[in-house]
């Protein structure tokens, strides 16, 4: 049984904050003095902020999943979810390392050796290694 693993906060993170609201009220200037709307430059920062936070979220899920992977090689949801975010950060060389170890562990997975066949077709592999 796997406990809650903990994932290290990132140390730019906090400056990272601290510094949002500095690059908030540069935008902000900067807008005003290209005479593009207050409100449309601050929708994009808030775009932009929306979009770090997800790449972060996305590197943090992937660390503990990893370290989770680390503690129990057999844990099929972890792996399965790993792959997942793999594949949606178009990282398939990766994706199909981490199959390739889960079928190394117990062959009889059906779906995870078809979405790897699946992988290595697209790649220009043979699908049967």
């Amino acid at each position: 049984m796997l406990g809650r693993l903990a994932v290290a906060p990132f140390p730019s993170q906090r400056a990272g904050q601290e510094g949002m609201v500095v690059a908030i009220t540069r935008r902000m200037r900067q807008a005003a003095h290209q005479g593009v709307d207050a409100g449309t430059a601050a929708l994009d920062l808030q775009a932009r902020q929306q979009h770090r936070q997800c790449r972060l979220a996305r590197i943090q899920r992937e660390r503990g999943l990893q370290a989770a992977l680390r503690v129990n090689p057999r844990h099929e949801a972890s792996r399965q979810t790993l792959v997942s975010l793999l594949i949606e950060a178009k990282r398939p060389d990766e994706a199909m390392a981490q199959l390739q170890a889960a079928l190394a562990l117990d062959a009889r997975q059906p779906a995870l050796a078809m979405l790897l066949a699946r992988l290595q077709i697209e790649r220009g592999g043979p699908g049967i290694d």
